[in-house]
């Protein structure tokens, strides 16, 4: 991941005498495993503000567990390092699938130290636009990946004969 933080200098929560670089960038290295049994592990390393003089280093460790079709819960670590503010804080929480494509998530956080002393909940919400999903199948068997493979050669040609029989049908209008 790679993004930049614009600051304005209207921005009210700036010390106007402090440095602070108008376009600063973020880079953030993400991973994902999966493991058996509704296990996931998501790991988020980041570097922060890069060209300011309050850059920060971090990280974000969650662990999920899917219960069922519809609940997960969720542990989570994030560290945070810089000269203008360092911390860490515990997340714990838990999320809905109230269908396919919606979900509802709640969740608490507390850091580790005193100055200043932060306990925060938050309720989210999440939808998701499936137009192009495709289902991932674990296969592990030589006969299964092979029957994969034609699957996928199969659903190529149909996806190819569909455009062709569009582009057909727009010529004969």
């Amino acid at each position: 991941y790679a993004g930049t933080n614009f600051n304005l200098k209207s921005n009210k929560f700036i010390d106007e005498s402090e440095k602070i670089s108008i376009v600063s960038p973020k880079i953030m290295l993400i991973t994902q495993n999966i493991f058996s049994k509704g296990y996931v592990f998501v790991t988020n390393i980041f570097y922060d503000k890069i060209t300011n003089d309050h850059k920060t280093l971090g990280y974000v460790v969650t662990l999920t567990k899917g219960f069922n079709d519809n609940w997960s819960g969720f542990i989570e670590s994030k560290g945070v390092s810089g000269d203008y503010y360092t911390d860490s804080i515990a997340t714990i929480g838990a999320a809905y699938l109230i269908n396919k494509n919606i979900q509802v998530d709640a969740s608490i956080s507390k850091n580790f130290k005193n100055t200043p002393d932060i306990i925060y909940g938050g309720i989210g919400f999440s939808w998701r636009s499936d137009k192009n999903y495709k289902e991932v199948k674990y296969v592990t068997s030589k006969e299964g990946k092979k029957r994969n493979k034609e699957n996928e050669k199969e659903e190529k040609k149909s996806k190819s004969k569909k455009r062709i029989d569009a582009i057909d049908l727009e010529k004969t209008k």
